[in-house]
């Protein structure tokens, strides 16, 4: 059976529009700006502001002769790691410590599973650690690796990363 408008109590049909396909209707709407008098469409878009769309990034370094990073605050979801041009080749991982307070214990991060969270890493590359950023999500303070809990790699030279992180 074909669609039948609605119609008020006088018998007009409203200010609809039947879809395509003849079974349904829409009811054309007009946004206007906050202005209340520009009409928003294709080209005049509503202007929206993202709030917390930029990323945080702190820089953090791991010593000559150690292994583990400056404390980081997380702030949110981690979303990549800028690695050093001049980090070694011995470093091909990079684990986590967290503490829940800052300058806390630091506990080396295990997942649920019970594997040491680690990042697979290289010299002069930005990782993006999409699988590692959910487990790291809830740890408020961090510190970075380099190697494993097991098997810790000391740097040789001074050795920045930039940490980028949203939330």
């Amino acid at each position: 059976m074909p669609f039948q408008f609605p119609v008020d109590v006088n018998q007009k049909a409203g200010a609809v529009k039947v879809t395509v396909d003849g079974n349904n209707f829409f009811i054309p709407t007009v946004i206007y700006h906050p202005n209340g008098l520009t009409e928003v469409n294709n080209t005049n878009p509503l202007p929206i502001t993202i709030i917390g769309s930029s990323p945080n990034l702190q820089t953090v370094i791991v010593l000559t002769g150690q292994s583990l990073s400056n404390e980081i605050v997380s702030k949110g979801q981690l979303l990549a790691l800028d690695i050093d041009t001049n980090l070694t080749g011995a470093v091909t991982q990079m684990t986590f410590q967290g503490s829940m307070t800052s300058g806390g214990v630091y506990k080396n991060i295990y997942d649920d599973s019970g594997s040491e969270v680690a990042v697979a890493v290289a010299a002069n590359r930005i990782v993006t650690i999409d699988l590692a950023a959910l487990k790291l999500a809830a740890v408020p303070f961090l510190k970075i690796r380099f190697g494993t809990s097991a098997s810790p790699v000391n740097a040789t030279a001074d050795r920045t990363i930039i940490v980028s992180s949203r939330g």
